[in-house]
Formats: C-alpha cells, sequence, structure tokens
C-alpha cells in the first residue's frame, strides 16, 4: 500500500528544517569565530598603542635600523628556528624558497639536489635573528617566513592576488574588509604584477580560524561583487591548517617489505613535503588546487627514478559545473604544461567533457630527479 502523501510531504519539510536549523547553527559558529578572530587583529592596534615603547613605533614611521628590523619582527613573525632564503639558477632562470641551511652546498656534506633538505642527516638550518632581518632589508638577500607554528597557529594570514584582475579583486577585497571592520594591510608583491592581503594578529590564531577568516572574506567579496570573477585569487599564507605528519607516513611505509605493486591513499597534507616512494607511476588528484608549488610538490612524488618506470601518469577529476573549480583547473593544466606534460587518453565516461584530464609524461624525455627543483 502507498505512503500517504502528506506523510510524505511532512518528513520532506522535516528534513528541509533539520538542514535549515543545521546551517543557522554553522552560521552562528563561523559568526562567532570570525568576531573573535576580529578582536585579535584591532587587539594589535591597541597593544602598540598602549605599550610605551611600541607606540613611539607605530605612532611614526621607524627611522633607525634597528626600528625598521624591530617592527618588521613584530609584523611578520613565524618559525623563529629556520626561514626560507630566495634562490635564483642564473642558467634557466628558474627561481624559489628553499630553508637557509649553514651546510649548504658544502661538498661531501649537502645532500642537495639527490637529497630533499627535511630528510638531509646534515641539516643545520639558520635561525632568525636581527642581522638577517637586516640583510634582508638592505637587499643582500631575499628571506621569507615559515608563518605555522609547530602548535599549529599563526601570527598572521595573508591572501595572495597575481592574475590579470588583481588590482580590481585587491580593492574589492579591501572594501570587504573595511565594511566587516576587519584591518587589512595590502602590498604589492615582489614581480609588481599581484598583490598581497595581510592580517595580522596580536596573539598566535589557530591556522585553521585564520584560514577561515581569510575564506570568510573572499566568499563575501564574492557574493557583493558578482561582475569580478575573482580569478587572480591564488592561495593564503600559511597554506595549510596543520603541518604535515608525513615523517610517520614515510616510516610505516618504510617497514613494508617487497616490491609489489601498491595504491596508497591519504591526503596531501597528511603525506607531507617529505613523502618518497620511487615505485609510485599514477596519481589521482581529486582535491582541487591551484598553485604551482602545490603541483610541483603532488607531480614530484612521481619524479623518482625506478628500473621498472617507464611513463608517469596523472588522473585529475574536475566538476566543470562549478566556475571557481573550473578556473583552478585551467591554472592546473598551464602547470602540467609547464612541467612537461602532455595530455593522453580520457577516462571511459570523461572524453565528452574534455580530453585533458588525464596527462602522461614520458620518463625517457627526463633526465630524473635533478629537472625538478
Amino acid at each position: 500500500m502507498d505512503e500517504n502523501p502528506n506523510n510524505l510531504f511532512t518528513k520532506a519539510i522535516d528534513e528541509a528544517q533539520a538542514e535549515v536549523d543545521h546551517l543557522t547553527r554553522a552560521q552562528a559558529e563561523a559568526r562567532a569565530k570570525l568576531a573573535a578572530l576580529r578582536q585579535g587583529v584591532l587587539a594589535t592596534t591597541q597593544t602598540a598603542a598602549i605599550s610605551g615603547a611600541d607606540a613611539s613605533i607605530t605612532s611614526s614611521p621607524p627611522r633607525t635600523a634597528a626600528e625598521k628590523v624591530r617592527l618588521f619582527r613584530e609584523r611578520f613573525r613565524g618559525r623563529e628556528d629556520v626561514f626560507p632564503r630566495r634562490w635564483q639558477n642564473a642558467r634557466s632562470g628558474k627561481s624559489g624558497y628553499s630553508p637557509a641551511c649553514a651546510n649548504e652546498w658544502i661538498r661531501g656534506v649537502c645532500g642537495k639536489p639527490k637529497t630533499r633538505c627535511s630528510q638531509c642527516s646534515s641539516q643545520a638550518f639558520v635561525p632568525v635573528d636581527d642581522s638577517v632581518v637586516l640583510a634582508h632589508l638592505n637587499g643582500r638577500h631575499t628571506i621569507g617566513v615559515y608563518p605555522l607554528l609547530p602548535d599549529n597557529t599563526c601570527w598572521f594570514v595573508a591572501a595572495d592576488f597575481d592574475e590579470i584582475s588583481w588590482r580590481d579583486d585587491v580593492l574589492a577585497f579591501a572594501d570587504t574588509c573595511r565594511a566587516m571592520g576587519l584591518p587589512v594591510a595590502i602590498e604589492r608583491s615582489r614581480s609588481g604584477n599581484g598583490a598581497h592581503a595581510w592580517f595580522f594578529f596580536a596573539e598566535p590564531v589557530e591556522a585553521c580560524h585564520a584560514r577561515r577568516m581569510a575564506s570568510l572574506v573572499l566568499t563575501e567579496t564574492m557574493s557583493q561583487r558578482h561582475e569580478l570573477s575573482m580569478q587572480s585569487y591564488d592561495r593564503l599564507f600559511p597554506s595549510q591548517d596543520t603541518i604535515p605528519k608525513g615523517g610517520d607516513a614515510i616510516a610505516r611505509l618504510s617497514r613494508q617489505a617487497g616490491s609489489g605493486e601498491r595504491v596508497i591513499v591519504a591526503t596531501g597534507r597528511y603525506v607531507g613535503e617529505g613523502f618518497d616512494d620511487a615505485r609510485l607511476d599514477t596519481l589521482f588528484l581529486t582535491m582541487p588546487v591551484s598553485w604551482k608549488g602545490t603541483l610541483i610538490q603532488y607531480t614530484g612524488r612521481l619524479h623518482r627514478l625506478h628500473p621498472a618506470k617507464r611513463e608517469v601518469r596523472i588522473y585529475d577529476y574536475v566538476d566543470v559545473l562549478v566556475p571557481i573549480l573550473a578556473r583552478m583547473f585551467e591554472k592546473r593544466l598551464r602547470g602540467y604544461r609547464a612541467l612537461g606534460y602532455v595530455p593522453g587518453e580520457a577516462p571511459l565516461g570523461f572524453g565528452e567533457i574534455d580530453d585533458d584530464f588525464v596527462l602522461g609524461r614520458d620518463w625517457a624525455e627526463t633526465d630524473g630527479y635533478d629537472e625538478w627543483p
């Protein structure tokens, strides 16, 4: 006997109401976290105004070298035990950042480029001090910061914009911040073709909350300015909520004997930067990413020499019906081409959507790991 239609409608109404109640609670929790984070941002200015020494620096531009170094270290705070330093290959023009190490390129000690810094037994990372920062301000070298602290907190969060529409996008982002009462500092990027939006906190904040706050501002900007695609938005710093636990995964894998086939299912954050298994030749990318550095890190797991390896292949899954996911996929495609990948035959059922879902790379065309910084 068929169920009474009225009962079906009542059940559907109850389910819809339960979903509304859940979303309402989630919204209330998000707004509470935003309020707490907003207080933390505002407290940065209030703390500086109350402290006599800090007030002298905040109320007027720093004049002496010591004042400039102090202000820099107060704002751009991260890990103190290590910092990244910019490098550039004079022959290829490639550039990037790697941990500053006292043993870097010392013959017989440094394992680069075959050994990653995170796996090197001769690590001698240089800590951050006033002389390091002063050299940066004087232009003798360019340093960065590792914002994620060991307890998964951070002193700031920043949004990176670096595409054609970056000017309009970052100005709209700043307008949203002002409307929400969030102090934000806008800085033009090193290349001149982008900008960073900085939020500074008076005390360390859980990175997951800081990133959610910045994501909320971005979402609010997109909802208020429908004419903007926000395509220039690239990523957030810190780029993750927690420090990867790659070491645990590597230790477990190393205990797995044998050379047969294996399938590893894990998130990028869990596996971590130091993960390495030369036998891997296939990657199923199911989480949307757009930053080239992350793409290089993920694809780099396949670029280890192994006697049985002839080809590496990536299966990239994307929902092309969601505009922001489609734009992120377009960025990945440019990254794949730059890394030497070419479109391959799409899996059954995907060929009608896009032939770029599968990308293959002939291992014989490269000289192995040394090609990948």
